[in-house]
């Protein structure tokens, strides 16, 4: 298993440009070579659609495993638009490293990113554990049915790692076909899980690091204020001379600096992470919503209800998640808009009047995530495929009462 740590973004960065996709846009041989392995499982799954088509029931299996080979291809396609992700988590690092006027607080945040990075190593093995207990179900089911089977056995219909179209034209599959079209199917599936760790990573640190850019820029603007506030009430009870009073004022102008130019990079990283994200972020609402049906569906009308179940429940799981943290940075917008507003400014020099106003007029638009304006990021997002689910489960049951 891959430690991750305080170097995981730079680690699984490299190895997104080893497996071909580099920073400039360019792809090297190796991402063919798996794009064409993608497109042969999709054909075999076609062909297996088309085979099985008269089964209702093996339909709706293969109709679900289409799904995510489509969508495995799909992500594949634009895994170099992961390069944009993995830039706003380095350029956060470096902000919080090389800011001076507020230590305290840079110290503070980049704790919190390593205890992420924690959080999300911890995740991504029990993705691991999932995606091998996963392959391992339909593995004991297949030795127990040996185990159990007093007749010849057509391997044709055992369980498998996921679904595989043996040619018609074989009259008997044997172990040997068997063992041959799993494997096939698990190199495949391993390569789909090195690839969506480095999905999981990109995209959760990157919205955590966006997220706790909205909560460093309130806290340096109420440590600035405080601090005006304390160099105010030093001037006025003692009398200084011009050189401490030009200290106290380079001192606030250049930590009012700092945040006003923290502010322009973050209203930018915003932009940049619906650049990186809008295709991915496509791709995994569209998907989630077309797997958790099936898998719904094939929960009460399959055979194998616990792949189903299994499957359906971790793929609701992740996106709970992501849509949680599409609605946290939505929070976090509408908090800093509050916190701005509230900030005193009478008192206040005429450069902070001006700086107020403009970082005001920059919150006042809407920074969210919105993949080509199409799914904003949020529970919303969530409640809407529910509902989705909630209809298309209504019209099932209403036509097999009629039938």
């Amino acid at each position: 298993m891959i430690k991750l740590g305080r170097s995981s973004d730079n680690y699984l960065h490299h190895l997104l440009s080893i497996i071909g996709f580099k920073a400039n846009g360019l792809r090297e041989k190796q991402v063919y070579l798996y794009t064409a392995y993608l497109l042969a499982w999709l054909m075999d799954a076609i062909f297996g659609l088309l085979y099985e088509w008269e089964n209702f029931i093996m339909r709706l299996s293969v109709m679900n495993d289409l799904t995510l080979v489509i969508s495995l291809l799909l992500y594949w396609h634009f895994m170099g638009d992961l390069h944009v992700l993995f830039g706003i988590i380095k350029r956060y690092r470096e902000k919080l490293q090389s800011s001076s006027s507020f230590e305290n607080i840079n110290r503070r945040f980049l704790e919190n990113l390593e205890k992420m990075d924690e959080y999300v190593e911890i995740a991504i093995r029990l993705y691991v554990i999932f995606h091998f207990a996963f392959i391992a179900v339909p593995i004991s089911s297949l030795v127990y049915k040996v185990a159990t089977s007093e007749e010849e056995i057509d391997y044709r219909r055992m369980p498998q790692i996921w679904y595989f179209h043996y040619p018609a034209s074989l009259e008997r599959v044997t172990f040997l076909h068997y063992c041959c079209g799993n494997l096939l199917i698990y190199l495949a599936l391993v390569g789909a899980g090195f690839l969506s760790i480095i999905i999981i990573y990109s995209v959760s640190i990157s919205i955590y690091s966006i997220i706790n850019s909205f909560d460093y820029l309130i806290l340096c603007m109420l440590d600035w204020d405080q601090l005006s506030t304390d160099i105010n009430t030093k001037l006025n009870s003692e009398n200084v001379n011009s050189s401490t009073l030009e200290f106290y004022e380079l001192r606030l102008r250049y930590g009012l600096y700092e945040i006003i130019v923290f502010h322009q990079d973050l209203c930018r990283e915003t932009s940049n992470i619906n650049e990186g994200l809008q295709n991915v972020l496509l791709i995994f609402i569209n998907s989630c919503a077309i797997q958790i049906c099936l898998g719904f569906f094939s929960l009460t009308e399959g055979d194998d209800k616990l792949k189903y179940l299994t499957y359906a429940t971790f793929v609701l799981i992740f996106l709970t998640c992501i849509c949680g943290l599409g609605q946290l940075v939505k929070n976090k917008v509408d908090i800093l808009r509050v916190t701005l507003a509230q900030f005193g400014w009478v008192d206040k020099p005429a450069y902070y009047k001006k700086a107020l106003l403009i970082m005001i007029t920059h919150a006042a638009r809407d920074m969210e995530i919105n993949p080509y304006g199409l799914h904003p990021l949020d529970m919303q997002t969530f409640t809407k495929i529910m509902k989705l689910l909630y209809s298309i489960s209504n019209i099932v049951s209403h036509y097999k009462a009629r039938v």
